[in-house]
């Protein structure tokens, strides 16, 4: 499941999709909301520039997975890169 704003979907809606047990990933942007909802990350995609200061914020987290993209990249090419090189 990936997340990219928390603010379009329900939370209801989430919880529904997590019977399933997805790898969540969850973008920069949506993860304080995310993280509000108490549930597990598995991966958060984020700017090469912040990755290192969202350390401190998973703490309670791990293990999660950090992935970062560059100013040539978006969020979502990234993770769906992620996606097919993990099969």
């Amino acid at each position: 499941m990936l997340i990219m704003d928390a603010d379009a979907v329900e939370f209801e809606q989430v919880q529904e999709l997590l019977k399933w047990s997805p790898t969540v990933m969850v973008t920069e942007q949506s993860l304080p909301e995310v993280l509000s909802w108490g549930i597990k990350i598995d991966i958060v995609i984020a700017h090469e520039s912040i990755i290192s200061n969202l350390t401190a914020s998973l703490v309670d987290q791990s293990p999660v997975k950090l992935l970062s993209y560059c100013n040539k990249e978006e969020a979502l090419s990234r993770a769906l890169y992620f996606l097919i090189e993990s099969k």
